[in-house]
C-alpha cells in the first residue's frame, strides 16, 4: 500500500505491540497498527467498547485474514486494572517493544450540544479517558517493556471531531 512500508517489512519482525484505541478503518490507530502488522510486528488491538468490537475484528480480519497472530479486545481506558490486564496480555513471556495510545472519547450526550454547552462532569470524563489513560497505560505497560521499547501518543483535532464552538456534533466518541 504504502511504498515505504513496503521497504520496512521485517523492520519489527519478532516485536509485540499494544496499540489502544482503534474504532474503524479511519483511526490513527488503525493506520499505525497496519504499518507495524506489515513491518513484521505481532500487534494487539483495543477498541473502546463492545459497539466497535465487530467492526474492529471484521477489519483486522479482512487485513490479515481469518485465524492471523493479531488479537483484538475491549479495553474500557476508566479502568486501571483492565489495562493491566491488557498490558500483560498483549507482551505474552517476552514483554512489549511498542505501545500506541490514541485514544479520543467525549460521550453521546456531550456531543449533542456542542463546546459551550459541556458539563463539567462531561469534560472531566473526556478528559480522563483521553489523556489521563496516557499515563494508566505508560503505567502499566513499563513493567512489560524492555528498555529499546518505545511508548506513542497520537491525538487528532478534537475541536474538528466535536463540531467546534457552538455547533452540534455527532454521536459518541471513538479511538483516534
Amino acid at each position: 500500500r504504502h511504498s515505504s512500508v513496503h521497504r520496512r517489512a521485517g523492520m519489527l519482525a519478532g516485536k509485540r505491540a499494544l496499540v489502544v484505541g482503534v474504532a474503524n478503518q479511519r483511526s490513527i490507530a488503525w493506520a499505525v497498527a497496519e504499518a507495524w502488522a506489515a513491518a513484521g510486528a505481532t500487534v494487539h488491538l483495543t477498541c473502546q467498547s463492545e459497539r466497535f468490537l465487530p467492526s474492529v475484528l471484521k477489519l483486522s480480519d479482512a487485513a490479515w485474514g481469518e485465524g492471523h497472530r493479531h488479537s483484538v479486545g475491549v479495553l474500557d481506558m476508566r479502568d486501571d486494572a483492565a489495562i493491566e490486564r491488557a498490558c500483560e496480555a498483549a507482551s505474552g513471556s517476552v514483554g512489549l517493544d511498542a505501545v500506541l495510545h490514541s485514544v479520543a472519547y467525549a460521550s453521546a450526550d456531550a456531543m449533542k450540544g456542542g463546546l459551550l454547552a459541556t458539563t463539567r462532569a462531561d469534560f472531566a470524563e473526556a478528559h480522563d479517558v483521553s489523556a489521563y489513560s496516557l499515563v494508566a497505560l505508560g503505567r502499566a505497560a513499563a513493567p512489560f517493556m524492555a528498555g529499546d521499547a518505545a511508548a506513542v501518543a497520537a491525538a487528532a483535532e478534537a475541536a474538528g471531531a466535536a463540531g467546534g464552538v457552538g455547533a452540534s456534533g455527532g454521536g459518541g466518541g471513538g479511538g483516534g
